[in-house]
């Protein structure tokens, strides 16, 4: 039974990790095709423990769009605490009996595959 759990965790893990090379190689090929100046900036702080937060740096970055050499906007940097303080996040999410490690498989891609659809918009 830990091992099935131990296995469950792997691939929960690998799902994510798929879906985030998705997301960034879409990212990637889409971003020659639109106009940056229409997109609108919806969020630009870290998302970390299903909410957006600042970074504990209060660090910026610019964000530049490579046809034009234009900056489209400005977002949170994360450094090393951030990164901390979302595995941890992270690492909580798959404690035993959290609502996540409990949720059904099936269940947890539907959510994936939606997080990957709002990252295609």
């Amino acid at each position: 039974n830990e091992y099935k759990s131990y296995l469950r965790t792997i691939v929960d893990q690998m799902s994510l990790n798929r879906l985030i090379l998705f997301a960034s190689r879409r990212a990637l090929s889409t971003a020659t095709k639109f106009n940056s100046s229409n997109v609108p900036v919806l969020q630009t702080e870290l998302f970390i423990n299903n909410e957006f937060v600042p970074a504990q740096s209060g660090k910026r970055l610019e964000v530049i769009n490579p046809s034009s050499g234009s900056i489209v906007c400005d977002v949170a940097e994360a450094d090393s605490t951030d990164v901390d303080i979302a595995v941890a996040a992270a690492n909580k999410a798959f404690e035993y009996g959290s609502v996540w490690r409990t949720m059904d498989a099936s269940e947890r891609g539907r959510l994936m595959y939606k997080l990957a659809d709002a990252l295609e918009r």
